[in-house]
């Protein structure tokens, strides 16, 4: 059954009702933005330092917001140990990017805690590059903003198996978000329902199958995805399905969205949301365009990756043959 993701996101609110301010926090040693927002206006202001904080991995470094205390987050289904009683949100962002940043935020209207994570401009620390498996799997080499963009999602994962971390959303910042939906989600115990990565948006339809139907909310269903759905613009993830994605995606070989997508590689079910609760915003995309170039590197079209592609999918069909979903 082939899934068309159509995209779903919460209207903003009415203008004019007051808000309490997003409270940016960080260590001593770096100034933060603190935020205030009023109806649908934005507006950027003082500087704070307040206590210190864990840090993230080497090459990539966060911000703090704090939810308003006013308004309470319903949950349902079956909620997260005492010791993690929320999935931790983070949403990847590059450092310099203040005016996406500054939209995000304007956007938040959640009492869900989250914060940026600076996002890689390179290879992390642990990671290696192997420069002839990307040209023989894409017909080129990857972008800085590819490498960037992997770094920073495999430092996530990285992050989470250091501290325990029993489950985390992960967002990029230009999405538009249906926070009541995110606020169960964020409350519900993923790994003890069978889910340990959960996409929340797909950029093009591919071979599905529901798993789970009325998930959290009435027509709203888990399904399974067999294929090349791309993107990494949000997604939930269990520490276990962190470990799995740590070891497997150590070594670049291709982009981070074709790695994660390729489930029957790393025994990861690639699960998803249908509708989507996240929309992708229309912006440039800090990647950029040169991924989309011609694949003219000789190793792609060699008789050993002709013959690898052609293995590919017949691990692909017999992954949707063990699912019932026909060739």
């Amino acid at each position: 059954m082939g899934a068309l993701f159509r995209n779903r996101s919460v209207a903003p609110s009415a203008a004019g009702v007051a808000r309490q301010p997003y409270a940016a926090t960080a260590k001593t040693k770096r100034p933060t933005i603190a935020v205030t927002r009023t109806g649908t206006d934005f507006a950027a202001a003082s500087f704070a330092a307040t206590k210190k904080r864990p840090t993230n991995p080497a090459c990539c470094k966060d911000v703090n917001l704090a939810p308003p205390k006013s308004r309470r987050c319903r949950t349902l289904g079956q909620a997260l140990p005492e010791s993690a009683n929320t999935a931790e949100i983070v949403v990847v962002s590059l450092a310099s990017a203040d005016v996406r940043r500054a939209g995000f935020a304007a956007r938040a209207d959640t009492c869900l805690p989250w914060r940026f994570f600076d996002a890689c401009t390179g290879l992390a620390p642990g990671m290696t590059l192997d420069e002839l498996a990307v040209a023989r799997a894409k017909g080129r080499a990857m972008t800085g903003g590819e490498i960037g963009c992997y770094a920073s999602h495999w430092s996530i994962w990285q992050d989470m198996v250091a501290r325990g971390v029993h489950q985390a959303i992960v967002l990029e910042d230009d999405v538009v978000v249906d926070w009541r939906y995110l606020e169960r989600l964020a409350a519900t115990d993923l790994h003890a329902q069978g889910i340990d990565y959960l996409r929340l948006y797909a950029k093009r339809p591919t071979w599905s199958r529901p798993v789970h139907k009325d998930f959290l909310q009435h027509s709203r269903t888990v399904v399974e995805l067999i294929g090349l759905a791309y993107g990494t613009q949000g997604y939930a993830i269990t520490l276990a399905g962190a470990k799995r994605l740590v070891e497997h995606c150590r070594t670049v070989r291709r982009p981070i969205d074709d790695a994660m997508d390729r489930s029957w590689a790393h025994g990861l079910p690639n699960l998803a949301l249908f509708p989507a609760p996240i929309l992708e915003a229309t912006v440039a995309s800090d990647i950029g365009a040169a991924r989309f170039q011609p694949k003219m590197d000789p190793a792609y079209h060699s008789l050993r990756q002709k013959t690898w592609r052609h293995v590919e999918r017949a691990r692909m069909r017999l992954l949707k043959a063990r699912r019932g979903l026909g060739q």
